[in-house]
Formats: structure tokens, C-alpha cells, sequence
């Protein structure tokens, strides 16, 4: 089959091209439907939800030099504390108490000093035995 060189029928062939050209593009002028959306600029908040463990970097252990009940705990947890920091008290009761009973054991022992004399010139008086200073002389 030849070719058909001539300007007619080269004119021919572009505007029967054209024609069947011309639905296709009545169709794509119609577009596909789409939603519409305005810009707007606003803040990302970047949360992020997760369970786990956490683990400090740095922990202590507090060990008592002497015993005894705790009162007050002088520092929060996380909280920072510097060297020298009181970080706890305890309770002074006992502690009271125990100087009670000493200044008391004091007291008795300085009347049964002072007393002791007594009872050496009541026993050599009498020449008796020397009776305990802790015992009634009389």
C-alpha cells in the first residue's frame, strides 16, 4: 500500500484525528470530583503515649548510723540534695527519755556519794560494819 503524500490527504487524515480526539477531551475537561481544602497554619502537637519502666541514672542508699524512729522525711523524691543536707529526722522521745534516765542515775549517784561520809562516821560510831551507801544509815 502506498503512502498518501498529498496535502489533502494529509489534511484529511489531521482533521478525522481531530475528530475522534475531540470526546476524549470533552471528557477530561469535566475533571474527576475532588475535595476542596483551605491552608491553614496551626501547631503539631508531638505526643506520645507508651508504658515502660524507667530507670534513674544515679540512685543512693541511705543507711542509719544509730537507730531510731523517723518523724520527718526533709526532701522530696527526684529532688536534688546537696552534701551535708539533713534529709531526715528522727523522733527525739526516746532519745529524751534515755537522758532522763541517765541525768537521773547521775543525781542518785552524787546523793550516794555525799551520803557515804555519813554512814562511815555512823559506822565508826558505833563500831559496826560499814553498811552500803545505798542503804538507809539510820
Amino acid at each position: 500500500m502506498k503512502y498518501l503524500r498529498s496535502p489533502l490527504s494529509s489534511t484529511l487524515l489531521y482533521f478525522s484525528l481531530a475528530l475522534t480526539a475531540l470526546p476524549l477531551a470533552a471528557q477530561e475537561s469535566q475533571g474527576l470530583p475532588a475535595e476542596v481544602y483551605e491552608v491553614e497554619t496551626s501547631t503539631l502537637n508531638q505526643v506520645l503515649n507508651a508504658v515502660g519502666t524507667l530507670r534513674a541514672n544515679e540512685s543512693v542508699i541511705l543507711r542509719p548510723e544509730i537507730t531510731g524512729r523517723i518523724s520527718d522525711i526533709l526532701f522530696g523524691e527526684g529532688e536534688a540534695v546537696e552534701a551535708g543536707q539533713a534529709l531526715i529526722q528522727l523522733d527525739g522521745a526516746s532519745y529524751e527519755a534515755e537522758l532522763a534516765q541517765a541525768q537521773a542515775q547521775a543525781n542518785l549517784s552524787r546523793l550516794n556519794i555525799s551520803v557515804q561520809p555519813i554512814c562511815w562516821n555512823v559506822a565508826l560510831a558505833r563500831k559496826q560494819i560499814v553498811i552500803p551507801a545505798w542503804h538507809n544509815c539510820g
